[in-house]
């Protein structure tokens, strides 16, 4: 069966399985890489502007209430919460299916 499998899969895509698995490995392995570089430069943008926001605390130089301040960080908590859900959706949704 497997043996059919293998003739029907290079007759109809013109190349050997082995060799799709590989190109699909390889788009794996970029996909990673992509993610790798992007979310270690976006996080690292995220933590330099939050070091800038706590440079706003010094109050020789700003004036702002608890208020303000509340807001503030009530936002960053808010996004940084649905950020962080759609990791778990992703996650969830793979858990979903099964494999027999």
């Amino acid at each position: 069966m497997e043996e059919e499998t293998q003739e029907c899969w290079e007759e109809s895509t013109g190349m050997d399985q082995s060799v799709h698995e590989e190109q699909a490995d390889d788009k794996t392995s970029s996909k990673q890489e992509k993610f790798k570089e992007l979310a270690t430069k976006r996080t690292n943008d995220i933590c330099h502007r939050i070091q800038q926001l706590g440079k706003l605390a010094n109050r020789n130089t700003y004036a702002y209430d608890d208020q303000q301040v509340n807001l503030i960080f009530s936002t960053i908590e808010e996004q940084l919460r649905l950020a962080k859900g759609k990791f778990q959706e992703a996650g969830e949704m793979q858990k979903s299916f099964i494999t027999l």
